[in-house]
């Protein structure tokens, strides 16, 4: 396949998958993982789509304001997801080994169940008032 036509319809679908992101502020993976499944393969697609949803990311994450506010209420799952990643990838099975990814599973269900749980149960629950860090 020549390469043109494929760079093309890339641009095209990171083009209508901006546009959806601009419009309601998501969507670019979505979309873009919809229209370069036609093309590839979804690995394929998925590795395309780091960059652009990371520079989306911060843009918008950058020109939206309120993102000390947002990092103050949701610091201990941020935390979590790092340490959770760099065990997950400690204990990934390099040999076939089952029980490292049994454990592995259960942990991530464990931390999700967690801070679930956490914040059902928050005493700011009942009074919270949009905008708010509680």
């Amino acid at each position: 396949m020549d390469a043109a036509p494929v760079l093309a319809a890339i641009a095209g679908a990171f083009l209508l998958a901006g546009f959806v992101k601009g419009v309601i502020g998501l969507g670019l993976p979505t979309v873009s993982i919809g229209l370069l499944g036609l093309l590839m393969t979804p690995a394929q697609a998925a590795a395309i789509l780091v960059v652009p949803s990371l520079v989306t990311n911060v843009w918008q994450a950058a020109v939206g304001g309120g993102l000390l506010a947002l990092a103050r209420r949701l610091w201990p799952l941020l935390t979590g997801i790092c340490i959770r990643t760099v065990i997950g990838v400690a204990l990934l099975p390099r040999d076939g080994n089952s029980r490292a990814n049994h454990v592995a599973r259960v942990g991530a269900g464990g931390l999700c169940s967690a801070w679930s749980w956490s914040k059902c149960n928050s005493p700011c629950r009942a009074t919270r008032k949009p905008g708010s860090d509680c």
